[in-house]
């Protein structure tokens, strides 16, 4: 009887996720009137007036004002959600707030097909992609077919024209401010995503592929990993050989420290190496700073460089889209900085701003624990000559000041160093503590909109609206507003040295470092 209840439970849950499942797709499909596509922008617009703290940083409010009526004068017949999305979504970006956007809907998938590929590697996540002038090149192959030409243009993935994605998506993205490194950065990285949500999730590739004028296809399948079975090796032994073999001496490779374990990418986030295998020049790569337990990682990671006598210190904050702002102000003070002096008080458009977006960003059965962190919030915006203040935690001091790295430092960036990063990127400039190589930072040097970022479901659409509800000045300012952190030494890798697996950015900052010892 046990047993019929549960399998009863069982087939009642599965009809309701499958129930669930169709309405959402065919909501996909379901044309919305125009009446109620301009009382969607007329949602977006007031979430934005009301709790976006500076809208008008980059475009006056005038300007803001115009653009959301023309795109209500545009909206004259009946849109899909997704069709909408690309109406609303330029508007959002022309904003210029990278942490202001508004999300596209992806079809849902079955129960049955999600247990199917769950432990697969889908064909996009199996190849690399580069954009240069407008023409996308495979840059990695990771297939079982070795046959597919890395370099080769590729000019139809399932007989559809890669630049129609890009042309699409492109208007959609935009960083802090006037940079367009951010966008390209966004347009490179994110074009697998792209096109899932235009044509689903995919089983196989057909690529069209053109490699010194010659055309071909080729097809990448989706692929499930097994493991291979173990087979235990026994050692051995010649009983007619007498002599004894000298054993030479392997040189001794310095460790590699990995933290800040990213259960999604399955990778870790703080790594620490030694590239020449020599103690004095050390890399320490980050590529979030949302993982981990930042103050020990950063412990851990310091006296080993003191441990190590290491003289020279490269960073590569490439591709770090920031995080939590303690954990950057955590590492500045570890490069003999001051954390104190690294982000200006926040501010926010009323006193309940931080509370509510707390509140907007958990679910209902949280709001009985989510109600203290929302009256501590409440108290803790001050209202200073007319302006809400909102005072974000920075760490005041280190406990082991003996761990401060006091050598030199070279910063690797590019388009996908962003917010915590670009203040990070631009108060070491400022402070000229660090020397910075690379591409501009896909942020504004002078600060961001963010902090707490609530997600809104528009109420027909369906679509997400996100925005930050915090104005965050970096601490060091300077008079271009809207300008990102630029390098000392711009170097931006060609299409040939992806290809080749070079990495010119590490390699001219330690050629820099050898040269100079």
């Amino acid at each position: 009887m046990k047993n019929n209840f549960y399998l009863l439970g069982a087939i009642v849950c599965l009809f309701f996720s499958c129930h669930s499942v169709d309405k959402f797709n065919a909501h996909l499909e379901a044309k919305i009137p125009v009446d109620q596509l301009k009382r969607e922008v007329d949602f977006v617009q007031n979430k934005l007036y009301k709790w976006h703290p500076a809208l008008d940083w980059y475009n006056p409010k005038d300007s803001i004002d115009d653009r959301f009526e023309r795109l209500k004068s545009e909206l004259t017949e009946p849109l899909t959600p997704n069709e909408f999305y690309f109406k609303l979504a330029p508007t959002i970006a022309q904003l210029r707030h990278g942490h202001t956007h508004v999300s596209p809907l992806q079809p849902k998938l079955s129960k049955e097909k999600e247990k199917r590929i769950k432990d697969s590697k889908g064909p996009f996540s199996q190849l690399g992609w580069m954009w240069v002038n407008d023409q996308l090149f495979l840059t990695v192959n990771q297939t079982l077919d070795k046959s597919l030409p890395i370099g080769a243009t590729v000019t139809k993935i399932q007989g559809i024209d890669p630049k129609f994605i890009y042309q699409k998506y492109a208007p959609t993205e935009n960083g802090d401010g006037w940079n367009e490194t951010h966008k390209l950065n966004r347009l490179n990285r994110s074009f697998a995503s792209y096109f899932t949500t235009e044509y689903g999730v995919q089983d196989s590739l057909c690529l069209e592929l053109v490699l010194k004028n010659d055309t071909l296809q080729k097809i990448v399948r989706r692929r499930w990993e097994t493991k291979p079975a173990t087979v235990e090796k026994k050692p051995v032994v010649d009983s007619t050989k007498k002599s004894v073999i000298p054993v030479v001496a392997k040189p001794v490779q310095l460790p590699v420290l990995a933290l800040a374990y990213n259960k999604s990418t399955k990778k870790y986030t703080k790594t620490l190496s030694f590239p020449t295998n020599d103690s004095a020049i050390a890399m320490l790569k980050i590529t979030s700073f949302s993982k981990g337990n930042y103050k020990r990682d950063y412990q851990k990671i310091f006296k080993q460089l003191a441990d190590f006598k290491t003289k020279h210190l490269v960073l590569d904050v490439r591709d770090n889209g920031g995080g939590l702002v303690r954990d950057a102000a955590q590492l500045y003070a570890y490069l003999g900085e001051n954390p104190r002096e690294f982000i200006q008080t926040a501010s926010t458009t009323s006193k309940s701003s931080v509370s509510h977006a707390i509140f907007q960003s958990v679910p209902l059965y949280a709001y009985p624990i989510t109600w203290i962190a929302g009256v501590y919030t409440y108290l803790k915006t001050t209202k200073e000559q007319g302006t809400y203040r909102y005072s974000i935690y920075v760490p005041k001091h280190l406990k082991r000041e003996s761990l401060i790295f006091s050598g030199s430092v070279h910063v690797l960036i590019n388009g996908g160093s962003y917010s915590a990063t670009s203040f990070l990127a631009g108060n070491l400039k400022s402070t000229g503590r660090a020397v910075l190589v690379g591409e501009a930072t896909g942020g504004d040097y002078n600060g961001t909109v963010a902090g707490i970022m609530p997600r809104y479901t528009l109420p027909v659409s369906r679509l997400k609206l996100q925005l930050g509800v915090m104005k965050i000045p970096s601490f060091h300012q300077i008079n271009a507003v809207g300008e990102s952190v630029v390098p000392d030494f711009m170097v931006i890798p060609q299409l040939e040295e992806v290809l080749q697996k070079k990495d010119p950015l590490r390699d001219f900052a330690l050629k820099r470092l050898v040269d100079n010892e």
